[in-house]
């Protein structure tokens, strides 16, 4: 795989497990996940990157859901500073290529993952399954596995 496909695979990876700060519970006892829970270690993407693309669809209705998600008050995309730096790093290599980065999501808040797991257990609510999961049976139990309930904090740059 050469070098620019790399980058596209990490950019990509990276935007998938982006800076969401917040708690999990585990047993009884409630856990604080983040190394960022100082929010000036966030920066909006296109301050950084400015010719990137948003389609921040959990802001719309445009999404595997149906519904603007909750928490997602304006279509931006808030990363931390360091998966910022490392996106603006492959975006300077694709623009070279000619083409731009496009985002579908970034921050994800805890209010938003309650959404999803709210929406997972509704099963007769299946309005987007033709747009977005055409092939996927919502009522089968890894759908609405618990594994993706808690918003989780991955954000770190590719080595190069």
């Amino acid at each position: 795989m050469n070098k620019s496909r790399l980058w596209i695979a990490a950019a990509i990876f990276m935007v998938g497990c982006v800076a969401v700060v917040g708690t999990y519970r585990s047993g009884n006892s409630t856990l604080a996940t983040s190394p960022t829970d100082d929010t000036t270690q966030f920066v909006t993407l296109t301050d950084v990157v400015p010719d990137a693309i948003l389609e921040i669809r959990y802001f719309g209705t445009y999404n595997f859901v149906g519904d603007r998600i909750d928490g997602y008050q304006e279509p931006t995309a808030l990363l931390t500073k360091q998966a910022a730096k490392a996106l603006l790093e492959v975006s300077d290599d694709v623009r070279e290529q000619g083409y731009r980065l496009k985002i579908y999501d970034a921050y994800r808040p805890q209010c938003g993952v309650d959404h999803f797991v709210r929406w997972a257990a509704d099963l007769s609510d299946i309005r987007m399954k033709n747009y977005f999961y055409p092939d996927l049976d919502k009522s089968v139990p890894s759908i609405r596995s618990t594994s993706w309930q808690k918003a989780d904090i991955r954000a770190e740059a590719p080595s190069t």
